[in-house]
């Protein structure tokens, strides 16, 4: 009897969420690059509504900042930013521009990391009262960097450990400007001097689309493949930077 319970209650729940409006928000571009003044100290973003419904959006600016072991925090940032408009409506099936200005204090010495959070609120527009109440919401969190025009990232390796088949390590970004890890391949070099190439995207997958701030440093960990060796007596990387 329990089963038969717990069968309907989650045949239930279906039949809800199939019932429910779809909820489709969209902002793009999800990442862009502004320079501290100028006409290319601000960006047009846009907001998509893919559903049959009106929906309600809030946006609003964020500081990002993320620690050696990947993890972001954020506080607020609206007095660095005008947003235009900071609130909107958007019927369905179209779109709408919001004009995001960085209004910080410059000159900068190297990028600010930012966020552009845009909120779909929890407000019924069309008010039917036959409709379901269950509602997805959705929250989009675009990259915002503010650059200097003359700031470059300089990623190196700061350390490393090796333990058997377990390698940590620690990349620094001394440079200016954050760095995007693409395509990332250990170089291990053994005790006759050769170079092994490892780049497997199964084994770095902790590594690559991961974010290095100016100044910050990142710690990663992977276990190297069975036939890497362990005779190994120096480690190095490349990887293509990207935006």
């Amino acid at each position: 009897m329990d089963a038969l319970r717990a069968t309907f209650g989650l045949l239930s729940l279906l039949a809800l969420l199939l019932a429910a409006p779809a909820q489709a928000m969209k902002v793009t571009p999800f990442k862009v690059r502004l320079e501290p003044d100028g006409y290319q100290s601000s960006q047009l973003f846009v907001i998509e509504n893919d559903s049959d419904r009106k929906i309600a959006v809030e946006l609003s600016a964020t500081t990002r900042d993320v620690d050696a072991d990947g993890k972001e925090t954020n506080r607020d940032a609206s007095d660095e930013f005008s947003i235009y408009p900071s609130q909107a409506i958007v019927e369905p099936h179209a779109t709408r521009s919001v004009r995001v200005q960085w209004q910080g204090k410059g000159p900068l010495s190297e990028e600010h990391a930012y966020r552009l959070v845009a909120e779909q609120l929890p407000v019924d527009l069309d008010a039917d009262p036959g409709a379901s109440a269950v509602r997805f919401l959705v929250q989009y969190r675009c990259a915002v960097y503010v650059t200097p025009p003359t700031a470059r990232s300089d990623v190196h390796m700061a350390s490393y450990n090796l333990s058997g088949r377990a390698l940590s390590f620690t990349l620094k970004n001394g440079g200016t400007a954050h760095s995007l890890i693409k395509n990332f391949t250990l170089l291990l070099t053994d005790a006759a001097g050769k170079t092994h190439e490892l780049s497997d995207p199964k084994v770095l997958d902790s590594v690559n689309s991961e974010v290095l701030m100016p100044g910050a440093e990142r710690r990663f960990s992977v276990l190297l493949p069975a036939d890497a060796g362990v005779d190994i007596k120096d480690v190095n990387f490349r990887f293509a930077e990207a935006f």
